[in-house]
């Protein structure tokens, strides 16, 4: 049996307006695409804040925004050099073994999480 939650999502839009969107779902994910949805309609901008049944206030992020600053992470550290070219280091861990850096991948949205940010298809509540 699933169990069904009730997400409030407070909604900062870009012309600084405020809107509420309650609904319930099995998950925060699911509760994410359908406040996105809802907002979508009064605007291009997406959600930029929601506070879960706990009333702690999570930052949303896309799997997109994540895997690039995750990539930037990565490339903060020394380029690898292969004779006079330089490759970032997100390229070659991604292109060598991709099992280790799907695995960084899950545990930095995990240190995410623990900083109050959701990322869309990765961290549920």
């Amino acid at each position: 049996m699933k169990q069904i939650t009730e997400y409030t999502f407070y909604l900062k839009m870009e012309n600084d307006e405020d809107l509420t969107w309650t609904g319930k779902a099995e998950d925060s994910d699911t509760a994410f695409h359908m406040a996105r949805k809802w907002s979508e309609k009064r605007t291009d901008n997406i959600i930029l804040d929601y506070d879960h049944e706990e009333g702690e206030t999570y930052q949303l992020m896309t799997e997109d925004e994540a895997s690039e600053q995750y990539d930037q992470m990565l490339d903060e550290q020394e380029w690898c050099r292969i004779g006079s070219m330089e490759f970032a280091p997100s390229r070659v861990l991604s292109a060598l073994d991709p099992i280790a850096y799907n695995c960084g991948f899950s545990d930095y949205t995990d240190t995410l999480y623990h900083d109050y940010i959701l990322v869309e298809g990765y961290t549920d509540n």
